[in-house]
């Protein structure tokens, strides 16, 4: 085998199928890691500490996973060159190997280089995940993938054995590595995997009380708000009431907060109150409340020590334009989860009136600060701002009274304006073209799209949820198929989650969606389109779409298609004021219109036609090219051969068979014979969405510095009351081919006897 398809061959270890994979991982561990090459570095070249003659081979084998790791450029998919190797070859779990290595101190050539240590400790990292808990990678197996009981002992067994040699050795690599955040984040994750009762049985709390310190020394001196979340996470990881180190963990943690509260309060009085708009001030005050906000979320703030903070929060968004936005940002964040712990320590069957009283004045407060804030902040405070909203409207929504009667004066639901001003925001930030140069970063092109993704569902989920009125989902159906590859799966989800809350106001929604895009395209063409202008094929392709979500099962989606029609007729023969005996200058909109005819039954078309008739009535008489849409839909309605829908749909015919025709045997099955037809039916279909990989927690609807906002805190809060996972994966559907039934087949189970006057009446109203 040549170099080349060797190397092709390596890079299938980051492939999403495990099989493959590891396939690919064996053949990189016969040729590279335990073969030749690897057996030519494993020449003793240094002995060990102790005096051993022969150095450990796996230090070579570990040199290689890193060189190869480091040549890949796929830097940030450590954890699936584990996950390919992890069966394969052992040395994944020598930690005082690894260990070795990075604090090893000789000046040799085989010394690792400062690139090589970061790769070395990320594998690490990604190691110690695996062992600790036996998940597969996103993408690789199922995502709630429940271990064998042979797999809960190995992972426990590895837990112990990684946590009794990381106890020692993980304050000594941090202090080394104590400067570098990309490390640091990886180091401090280990610590979240360990098993805290080797503490106590291993007689190792001194290590504990080394680590602690490392730790307390991290957040005074770091201010990336990565470092200060890994650390927070740390201590609410070790903060565990099941285990004896529990007591020594949270004193630590409470002195640490109460001394950023302290430096939190200086620098606030120093930079707001006393007016100091020094850098040195300025970067005083960003770097407390970043700290005191990455340990709001994990820490119970004493209830006076709330007050205060609030006081200061508020007054500071009050001045928020002469404020940085890292700051402001920071103070949102924070401010949100002081609301989430007052609410979490309210009694939620019987809460004190006094408390409950203050609590629904901050919270009122806060969110009318907020939604001025929509109105006048820049691009980073508004996002963040966008987000806290929507996330406090699901908190404090009229669901809370359900579940817990005592708490209903806490809802809080959104007005017209502030529903405006959310969906002028989706316009505005999220449903706009990628306008990034060349020059920009793959990464941060990735993070923008990320954050995005995180917004339109917290967002969406104010719609599933029904916390706001469906028809506020028109920007986002409105452009369904422009953004299908970028928001594709939530748009669908969405669509779906609103069809089970009420399938007509939905069918109306997306009506009013098709009449919105038809706006804008005629706006950009000059006022006005037809059928025959290319742009109009945008809308018909949206409206297809569309189609496709009202199922096979005509009679079940009887008044949404109906009401579909009702809302778009209105819109068509809209007149322009002033102009009483002209062309309705949306007339062409009825060609869209014709996409949804094939969903009318029979009856409901004979309905509808009487509603157009009646709108026709006012209208001056339709003769010339102009009035085409008009007279094709019409002509739709009450014709009777259904040859146009029929061809119009994706299911195929075999061949040989008359259209429309009926075999013997369903014609002597009688009204039966629908019912076996519909069994028999395949759904249509659509392309896979791509499922989303997140922690997005897609959908956590915290972003950047407010993550924690909808993070641990107020999870089992958020969760009560209407949390909705926002990502559905695709699920594969079978392709079939069958005959398609004539519209007289699919009339005979129930159709025909159905009542006209329910439907007649609902669209006459």
């Amino acid at each position: 085998m040549s170099l080349r398809d060797a190397e092709n061959v390596y890079e299938l270890v980051f492939s999403s199928n495990r099989g493959v994979a590891q396939a690919s991982a064996d053949f990189l561990n016969f040729k590279m890691i335990d073969g030749p090459e690897g057996e030519e570095s494993d020449a003793p070249s240094r002995g060990k500490k102790s005096g051993a003659n022969e150095q450990n081979p796996n230090y070579a084998k570990l040199k290689t996973v890193v060189q190869f790791f480091h040549e890949s450029e796929l830097h940030e998919h450590a954890t699936y060159l584990v996950d390919s190797l992890w069966d394969i070859n052992p040395m994944l779990k020598d930690w005082k190997a690894m260990t070795e290595l990075l604090l090893d101190e000789s000046a040799t050539d085989e010394a690792l280089t400062q690139d090589q240590e970061s790769r070395l400790i990320d594998i690490m990292s990604c190691c110690v995940h695996q062992a600790a808990t036996g998940e597969y990678p996103p993408g690789r197996g199922a995502a709630h993938r429940k271990l064998t009981g042979k797999e809960q002992k190995q992972a426990r067994d590895d837990k112990y054995d990684m946590t009794e040699h990381f106890i020692e050795a993980l304050p000594t690599l941090l202090s080394k590595f104590g400067s570098e955040k990309e490390n640091i984040n990886h180091l401090l994750k280990i610590a979240t995997h360990f098993d805290l009762d080797v503490y106590t049985k291993s007689r190792k709390e001194k290590h504990l009380h080394h680590l602690l310190n490392m730790l307390r020394d991290l957040v005074e001196k770091q201010s990336d708000q990565s470092t200060l979340q890994a650390c927070a996470d740390v201590f609410d990881y070790f903060c565990n009431d099941q285990y004896s180190t529990f007591a020594k963990v949270d004193l630590a943690k409470s002195s640490l907060v109460d001394s950023l509260i302290t430096k939190y309060k200086d620098a606030w009085l120093l930079c707001i109150e006393e007016g100091d708009s020094s850098d040195e001030a300025i970067y005083s005050l960003y770097s407390a409340t970043k700290k005191l906000h990455s340990f709001s979320a994990i820490h119970a703030v004493h209830a006076t020590t709330i007050i205060d903070i609030w006081e200061s929060v508020m007054r500071t968004l009050k001045k928020a334009s002469k404020v940085p936005d890292e700051i402001v940002v920071s103070m949102i964040s924070m401010g949100t989860n002081m609301l989430l712990w007052m609410l979490k320590s309210m009694d939620n069957k019987s809460p004190d009136k006094s408390e409950l009283k203050s609590l629904k004045k901050k919270s009122t407060s806060f969110m009318k600060v907020l939604q001025e804030l929509l109105l006048t902040a820049n691009a980073m405070t508004l996002c963040e701002t966008f987000v806290t909203v929507c996330d406090l409207l699901v908190v404090f929504s009229p669901q809370i009274a359900v579940l817990y009667p005592a708490l209903e004066p806490l809802v809080y639901e959104a007005n017209e304006d502030l529903q405006r001003q959310l969906c002028s925001f989706l316009t505005e930030y999220i449903f706009t073209a990628d306008d990034n140069d060349d020059t920009t970063d793959d990464n941060d092109k990735i993070d923008e799209m990320h954050n995005k993704r995180r917004r339109l569902a917290a967002f969406a989920k104010l719609v599933t949820c029904n916390i706001v009125p469906i028809n506020n989902a028109i920007e986002i159906f409105k452009n369904y198929v422009k953004f299908y590859n970028d928001y594709g799966d939530i748009i669908k989800y969405t669509l779906t989650k609103c069809r089970e809350i009420s399938k007509v106001n939905t069918a109306q929604t997306l009506a009013m969606s098709l009449a919105k895009l038809y706006e804008e395209v005629a706006e950009d063409n000059g006022g006005s389109i037809d059928s025959r202008n290319e742009k109009f094929g945008v809308i018909r392709d949206l409206a297809r779409r569309f189609t496709l979500t009202f199922g096979l099962d005509q009679v079940k989606n009887r008044e949404a298609v109906a009401a579909l029609h009702k809302q778009g007729i209105g819109f068509a023969l809209r007149k322009q004021a002033g102009d009483e005996l002209g062309v309705p200058p949306n007339l062409s909109f009825l060609d869209v219109l014709c996409e949804f005819v094939n969903k009318l039954i029979k009856q409901d078309r004979k309905v509808v036609g009487m509603y157009l008739d009646k709108h026709m009535a006012n209208l001056p008489p339709h003769r010339g090219d102009e009035w085409a849409p008009l007279n094709n839909y019409r002509a739709l309605l009450v014709n009777d051969d259904d040859t146009r829908s029929i061809a119009s749909t994706s299911v195929s015919r075999p061949r040989g068979r008359r259209q429309g025709a009926r075999t013997p045997a369903n014609r002597q099955a009688g009204p039966l014979a629908s019912t076996a037809i519909k069994a028999r039916q395949a759904p249509p279909q659509e392309d896979d969405v791509a499922s989303v990989s997140c922690s997005m927690s897609v959908l956590s609807t915290g972003s950047g510095q407010g993550s924690d906002a909808g993070g641990r805190l107020g999870a089992s809060i958020l969760s009560e009351h209407g949390d909705a996972t926002l990502i559905s994966p695709s699920r594969a559907r079978p392709k079939l081919t069958m005959r398609l039934p004539a519209p007289s087949e699919l009339l005979i189970d129930g159709a025909e006897g159905a009542d006209e006057s329910d439907l007649e009446n609902f669209l006459m109203e």
